[in-house]
């Protein structure tokens, strides 16, 4: 029972939903490539109710213009209602669509800021000290929340580089963690589980997202809350991740299971 309860000791509560109270947090991506698609998208997935959405911004074609990123901001609004909202413009090093350089990714990040519509920032630890620190503070002014992340879609790095990552970003000021790997074998899925659980056990207090990625990562996303990881990501018709499932089947997979270990039944 220990396990099925593992909470962060610094939960996060955004719009009545509580990040870190030891469920496993369903978050869908947005993958849009215009205000038409986006429309669509945004409204088919909240009809699923996920927990989260996350845009990603990275795939939207008029993201470097600031009336259209506005625009689409006021759409995804509407449509999301009172699910909290992930805004990601993600660096190509770490899985975006194109390249946009750091000074334009923070000026679209203060411009999305700006609007008042997302709940939580998610940036990459990897861009640099002085952007993870302009980013934190700038979030902590607009009274929202960072989400510090790292991925890695070649390799499952060791298990004491992942635990760096997830504290670094508790260290850096991020109010949660994400890590997402890539497993080349079933070691590689243990050594992600193992490094969210230490992490969870040891040093990291906020919350995590810890995922890896792939068919053969695909229990991580179904199993995580067990081994301290506090939001998953499913699709919602285009994925933005290798690996991820539709919601419906996920929800189902995390349902029963989480029914069964509360239920005591060990089989």
């Amino acid at each position: 029972m220990c396990q099925v309860l593992l909470t962060a000791r610094r939960s996060v509560e955004i719009k009545g939903v509580t990040i870190g109270g030891g469920n496993n947090l369903i978050c869908v991506p947005i993958v849009a490539r215009d205000e038409r698609e986006l429309s669509g998208q945004a409204g088919g997935i909240a009809a699923e109710r996920p927990d989260m959405v996350e845009w990603r911004a990275d795939f939207f074609e008029g993201v470097e213009n600031p009336a259209r990123l506005k625009r689409a901001l006021d759409i995804l609004e509407q449509a999301a209602g009172s699910i909290p909202i992930v805004f990601t413009c993600r660096a190509r090093a770490e899985g975006g669509v194109r390249e946009i350089g750091l000074k334009d990714r923070l000026d679209i990040i203060d411009t999305a800021l700006s609007t008042g519509v997302p709940d939580i920032i998610d940036f990459e630890l990897s861009s640099g000290s002085g952007a993870v620190r302009r980013v934190v503070g700038s979030v902590r002014e607009s009274k929202r929340q960072t989400v510090l992340s790292f991925h890695d879609f070649h390799k499952t790095p060791p298990g004491d580089f992942i635990m760096d990552k997830l504290y670094s970003a508790q260290q850096a000021g991020g109010d949660m963690a994400k890590v997402a790997v890539m497993p080349q074998s079933a070691d590689d899925v243990l050594t992600l589980l193992k490094s969210s659980l230490d992490a969870r056990r040891g040093p990291v207090e906020i919350p995590i997202a810890a995922v890896a990625m792939g068919k053969i990562g695909v229990v991580t996303r179904m199993a995580g809350w067990l081994f301290g990881s506090d939001i998953t990501f499913a699709s919602g018709g285009q994925s933005s991740a290798p690996g991820q499932i539709p919601i419906g089947r996920l929800r189902l997979g995390i349902g029963i299971l989480r029914e069964s270990l509360l239920a005591g039944d060990g089989g």
